[in-house]
């Protein structure tokens, strides 16, 4: 009996290994690969390793994500305590690449429904919890001299109620808090509330980055603007909503001890 198991467990692991890289790899102009898929039947999991998602137009030199592990869980608070059978996602060191490009081969910026939907059938039960750790994020323009890397990372991320169901929250809005790191320095911090149900966008949107030294911000202010920060520090709040599809917000960056150089200045001084 227990040869017959592990045969058993050792055929489903590779069946659904193939599945997840099957479904992955509908959305148009990507291809995904996963290495191993391992389960875990007495915690209801299972463990993706090393998946890897890339644009096929083969235009795109990183890709569009890549992580070491992704688990998939039952949610067992929400089952013992709400009696709700709905699932758990964890993502571990995960690193994302949007890329800006002239065309939509060079490009690779798209994070929209069908990425969601595929999600979404990677796991028999409806996904009511989601958490990133140690994450990465990164906006690169090839097209720019240099190439432009704007990264963002030790990203912590975790999203909740996302059933929209009222046994498992007094309220039907989701909720998404964020950190991380903007250009590998200073502090950045997001809350969303929003309805992911919603026919026209519901949501309220919170962000808040500190003491990041504009340094940071050369490459940046070199390829967009043509100068560069000598010293300073830049923080922002900003906020946003949306109700009925009625979009209301503000943004105020502030800039502290900010020196500029213009090359192009300093060559050719009044």
């Amino acid at each position: 009996i227990a040869v017959v198991f592990v045969i058993l467990h050792t055929y489903l692991a590779i069946w659904v290994r193939d599945y997840v890289n099957r479904k992955l790899s509908e959305i148009p102009g990507y291809r995904a690969h996963v290495q191993t898929v391992t389960l875990h039947l007495w915690r209801g999991a299972y463990q993706i390793h090393n998946i890897d998602i890339r644009k096929t137009s083969g235009k795109v030199p990183v890709p569009f994500f890549s992580a070491p592990l992704v688990d998939f869980s039952v949610q067992w608070h929400a089952l013992i305590f709400e009696h709700a059978a709905v699932g758990n996602m964890e993502i571990h060191r995960a690193k994302m690449n949007l890329v800006n490009g002239p065309t939509n081969e060079t490009r690779q910026t798209e994070v929209d429904a069908p990425w969601a939907q595929k999600i979404k059938q990677l796991y028999p039960l409806k996904i009511n919890r989601f958490a990133v750790h140690d994450g990465e994020i990164h906006y690169r323009d090839y097209t720019r001299e240099p190439a432009e890397d704007i990264p963002f990372d030790r990203v912590e991320m975790v999203g909740t109620n996302f059933t929209n169901s009222k046994k498992l929250s007094k309220s039907l809005i989701a909720d998404i808090r964020i950190e991380g790191r903007p250009m590998r320095a200073g502090d950045a911090r997001a809350q969303i509330s929003l309805d992911p149900y919603t026919a026209r966008p519901t949501f309220a949107f919170n962000l808040e980055v500190k003491e990041l030294p504009v340094v940071k911000l050369n490459e940046f202010a070199q390829a967009h603007g043509g100068f560069t920060f000598k010293e300073g520090t830049f923080k922002m709040a900003m906020e946003a909503s949306a109700r009925s599809g009625a979009y209301q917000g503000y943004v105020e960056p502030v800039f502290d001890h900010m020196v500029i150089f213009n090359e192009k200045s300093a060559e050719n001084p009044a």
